[in-house]
């Protein structure tokens, strides 16, 4: 077993992430990423029992990418001795919002299969860079302290044993196995953010830091996850998951409690890029007490204040 598997099977074992016999889903583009994921988990069969399933998904974006992709990983598939399988959407993804249409596609299809096949865990290769990516991406959009803690390692369903592992960990990996991936085209396209927060913004912020850039966010990014813990461990039930959302309830919070409710209650019923301005004006209003006010929002919502609660329609 190579060293690095070795250490990501050990703190498995120490963290109890697997049982004997678990079924793992395994998103595999074909990229660097998960191919040393399904590679790695691969490895844990030495030591542990896991049925593992790799899972392809075809966007219908790059043709001219889509063969090579798809042989490589059925190929991963029979060089690991596991079953293999291919979704394409139903409908051509729109061309506005590409990418977050293409992410909830491969979501709620990764959600359907773990379902159908009594899967324990579905299996991401998120690893550091990409955490530290995601953080700098938060702030340039405006984020709370929570949202500096964008991923964890094990949030059920979703397992990233890859993500304490920078991205050149994983090429060496990769290159100590003899393992080839394919590289996607459009990583390099610096029309999207994140992408241009990749080549950009990072390597100025790691010339600047000296060292450690990713291992110091990766810290901060620990302490806002045991930030997010303790605000758990202050409500005795989760208040957002109802239909409405009591006025004394925010009251009784500190302002940056009161505001992640207020957030979590409105991304539970569908609201997106809630702004941190209107997030000020919900709560001030109310903090005051009084009702029949609203507040609107993208997509046709409408936040409003009735009887002591906060509750959403849609626009009329």
């Amino acid at each position: 077993m190579d060293l690095l598997a070795y250490q990501l099977c050990s703190r498995a074992t120490e963290e109890g992430w697997f049982a004997g016999g678990d079924r793992i889903l395994v998103s595999l583009s074909g990229g660097a990423d998960s191919t040393a994921l399904a590679a790695i988990l691969g490895e844990f069969r030495e030591k542990i029992d896991l049925e593992l399933q790799l899972v392809y998904f075809d966007h219908g974006l790059r043709p001219e990418q889509l063969e090579a992709e798809e042989a490589h990983c059925r190929n991963l598939a029979g060089k690991l001795g596991v079953l293999f399988e291919i979704h394409r959407p139903a409908e051509p993804l729109q061309k506005t919002g590409i990418q977050a249409q293409a992410r909830d596609w491969r979501r709620q299809t990764l959600l359907g299969r773990a379902e159908a096949t009594g899967a324990r865990w579905i299996a991401l290769g998120h690893h550091l860079d990409d955490l530290v990516e995601t953080q700098l991406w938060r702030i340039m959009r405006g984020t709370s302290l929570f949202g500096l803690s964008p991923m964890q390692v094990c949030s059920p369903p979703w397992l990233r044993p890859l993500l304490a592992i920078t991205k050149l960990e994983i090429k060496d990996y990769l290159t100590r196995q003899s393992l080839d991936y394919c590289e996607d085209s459009s990583n390099q396209e610096e029309t999207y953010l994140r992408n241009r927060i990749r080549h950009r913004l990072v390597p100025l912020m790691s010339e600047l830091a000296g060292t450690g850039l990713e291992e110091k966010l990766a810290k901060l990014a620990s302490e806002a996850n045991e930030l997010g813990d303790y605000f758990l461990s202050l409500l005795p039930t989760l208040p957002w998951e109802a239909p409405e959302l009591e006025y004394q309830l925010l009251v009784s919070l500190n302002p940056l409690f009161a505001r992640e409710v207020l957030h979590r209650f409105l991304t539970d019923k569908g609201c997106r890029e809630i702004s941190r301005h209107h997030l000020q004006d919900i709560l001030r209003l109310a903090l005051t007490g009084r009702g029949d006010w609203e507040v609107a929002l993208k997509d046709q919502l409408v936040v409003e204040g009735r009887q002591g609660r906060v509750r959403i329609r849609l626009a009329q």
